[in-house]
């Protein structure tokens, strides 16, 4: 690999350069646009822990009879992801407690910033959690492990989650296995005589299951009324894609057009290279086998600066706009699927323009 780009360098420097510039281009450009849709997407589902289609947050009124401990048995064992959510104090601050289960059918998870999320094996020791990055102030560490006082109770903390660059409404948070939740924690749910469960699926919830789910809830516990809080969604992610994926087009086919106009002349200031492997028994295939090589070489090449100037990118648009650029698995193989498509639509066709002249004439040239 080293020893093609030498060789361009050296022998076709002008042109190497540009179709190396003309690639950093259109794939900084790309990716960098792979990156803001993966970043919206991950705004959106932070902000809305989970996709709103495939959720319902529901108001539930009861009255004296109801037992917590029930409810909390009976949605452990539903099919649905279900959250409850209290508050209580730390410090002198409110902080909310989320009673979650994230073993099997957590659809959606707090981003982890360390440590891990707590599973079937953490459930026996009942009295673990999971913190939000900005409460990391009140652990402690003791003989190794990290720790938390909540409601004069001491809680195994197993992560930390949160995001590194920007704010999100779990950062003061805390989660934990419904059965951790202690009577105090569940007490300001008991005095208001109301508590709000948050449901998730792994398909988008149709109303008629919505309403299912509210019957099911009201049949097994008398005396409560269920209500559907109307979830603001916040965000248009067909539409962000759309832009998104219109201007990336726009701009891939720009690049393709100014790639192959730098690939003809890359070509053509190799036609007596190209002339001499003809004499020397090289055939048309082997020519463009030998072209298509090399240039999958330089726009490999110009793709890793491409992701090293996005990289570089990234430290400034973090820093001032908060957001995350960071290349991930589709930017990778979008942006190779990329290289692969404008090598063989920008190499081939001036290849097989150069192959049909004759070789006294490319030596003449």
């Amino acid at each position: 690999m080293l020893n093609i780009i030498k060789r361009q360098f050296k022998f076709h420097k002008t042109a190497t350069l540009l179709i190396i510039i003309s690639y950093i281009m259109s794939i900084t450009f790309i990716s960098v646009g792979i990156s803001y849709l993966n970043e919206s997407r991950d705004t959106y589902l932070d902000n809305h822990s989970g996709d709103v289609k495939n959720s319902m947050l529901l108001s539930i009124e009861f009255d004296k009879s109801f037992s917590t401990d029930k409810f909390i048995a009976y949605i452990s064992n539903s099919k649905y992801d279900i959250k409850i959510n209290s508050t209580t104090k730390l410090g002198n601050n409110d902080v909310t407690i989320f009673g979650h289960e994230f073993e099997n059918k957590a659809f959606w998870k707090p981003n982890l910033l360390s440590g891990h999320y707590f599973n079937n094996e953490d459930y026996r020791n009942k009295k673990v959690a999971v913190v939000g990055s900005n409460l990391k102030q009140y652990c402690f560490t003791k003989s190794g492990k990290t720790y938390i006082n909540l409601d004069n109770e001491t809680f195994l903390v197993l992560g930390i989650i949160g995001r590194d660059k920007r704010e999100v409404l779990w950062s003061r948070a805390i989660f934990m296995p419904m059965q951790c939740l202690t009577k105090n924690m569940l007490l300001p749910l008991v005095e208001n005589s109301k508590l709000q469960v948050f449901i998730s699926s792994s398909k988008q919830l149709s109303s008629t299951e919505s309403d299912d789910i509210i019957k099911d809830f009201e049949n097994q516990f008398k005396g409560i009324k269920a209500t559907k809080i109307s979830i603001d969604e916040g965000y248009n992610g067909m539409s962000s894609t759309i832009n998104v994926l219109m201007v990336s087009s726009l701009v891939f086919v720009v690049s393709i057009v100014n790639i192959f106009a730098m690939t003809l002349f890359w070509i053509i200031d190799r036609r007596k290279e190209i002339a001499v492997r003809k004499v020397l028994g090289f055939t048309n295939g082997d020519v463009i086998k030998q072209i298509l090589k090399e240039m999958l070489v330089i726009s490999t090449l110009a793709m890793l600066l491409s992701f090293l100037l996005q990289c570089l990118l990234n430290i400034i648009i973090n820093n001032v706009l908060k957001m995350d650029m960071t290349i991930k698995t589709n930017n990778l193989i979008i942006s190779f699927t990329v290289i692969i498509t404008s090598v063989l639509v920008t190499s081939i066709i001036p290849v097989k323009v150069i192959l049909k002249i004759k070789l006294t004439e490319m030596l003449n040239l």
